[in-house]
């Protein structure tokens, strides 16, 4: 159980570090207004990750059942890992980043928890992100989707990765709020994309050798 929820908290720390929707809807809060409106905005954005990373861990669940669909759905893991790691080593770094630019949500009298809340609420890239890492948790002995309390530990632990990552970003800011530049965000993409592409390595060799390694017994 406790390695489900420090494996969740980790990957949710770490992938919300890229610059997206919640941490520079963040970032613009405090830049823009001050540290407890950017911190309502954070605890508004980490909410939605209980569902949806709910809904990854019931996905990975059955599918489990049905060994044709589970090699597919790993191979799928190992894929979306490789196209973010390439993605942010070399696309994401040449994309500027606009912290003065006001956000639609800005545009209106959102409280700021709720401008965090559909911000991320809105993203449709969570529910993949989660049913990836909740796979990459099975395969690596680090979540049994039988199991309600694994599965418990696993859910708060998305939460309050990205909840920590996000309340870091707004004293971060702060702190810094005259000293961030384009590349500080480069550096962040590059060391990323790094991490996405070592997960994918080990992704890759975990499938190859419960598929085709000898004593396998094949698919």
């Amino acid at each position: 159980m406790l390695g489900a929820f420090l494996f969740a908290f980790a990957l949710s720390f770490v992938g919300s570090l890229p610059p997206g929707p919640g941490n520079l809807a963040v970032l613009h809060t405090v830049l823009n207004k001050n540290t407890r409106a950017g911190l309502w905005v954070a605890l508004g954005a980490s909410i939605p990750e209980i569902p949806y990373s709910f809904i990854a861990v019931l996905a990975v669940q059955y599918v489990s059942f049905f060994k044709s669909f589970n090699l597919v759905l790993e191979i799928f893991t190992a894929t979306v890992l490789l196209v973010m790691g390439i993605y942010a080593l070399f696309f994401q770094t040449k994309k500027e980043t606009n912290f003065d630019k006001e956000s639609k949500a800005e545009s209106f009298q959102f409280h700021p928890f709720w401008k965090g809340f559909l911000i991320a609420l809105f993203n449709p890239m969570l529910v993949a992100f989660w049913l990836v890492s909740s796979k990459m948790a099975d395969n690596l002995g680090w979540l049994d989707p039988q199991k309600v309390e694994e599965k418990t530990a696993f859910v708060f632990g998305t939460a309050l990765g990205a909840g920590m990552l996000l309340i870091f970003v707004a004293f971060f800011t702060r702190i810094i709020r005259d000293k961030i530049t384009s590349k500080t965000i480069t550096l962040i993409n590059k060391s990323i994309g790094f991490m996405f592409l070592i997960l994918f390595l080990v992704q890759g060799v975990k499938l190859f050798l419960k598929y085709f390694g000898e004593g396998s017994g094949g698919l």
